[in-house]
């Protein structure tokens, strides 16, 4: 089974951004019915436009440092992705191996 959280900067009605994901996958031991964790997953969600809310840090402890954080470690991933993207090709061929002539 896996649960999932999600944390909101509830900025107004019109405009709730999702600034955390939590999922924890849990297993349940029929012996005493208490939840084994498997594994865990948590990220922070850059929210845009606006600020994380003091009263939304007030109740999760999230902070607007936290977010940035995130966002900063995306564009770095980004620009690691274009950087690979850009690389040219390398292919190479031997036509030995070993001593062993590839072609007979």
């Amino acid at each position: 089974m896996v649960i999932v959280d999600f944390e909101y900067n509830a900025v107004s009605k019109e405009f709730s951004p999702v600034i955390e994901i939590g999922a924890v996958k849990i297993k349940n031991y029929p012996v005493n019915d208490c939840p084994v964790i498997l594994s865990e997953f948590q990220t922070y969600v850059y929210p845009g436009e606006g600020r994380v809310s003091k009263r939304i840090t007030g109740l999760t402890g999230i902070t607007m440092e936290d977010v940035r954080r995130r966002l900063k470690r995306k564009r770095r991933r980004e620009r690691q992705r274009e950087k690979k993207r850009k690389q040219k090709d390398l292919i190479a061929y031997s036509k030995t191996y070993n001593n062993i002539n590839v072609d007979e």
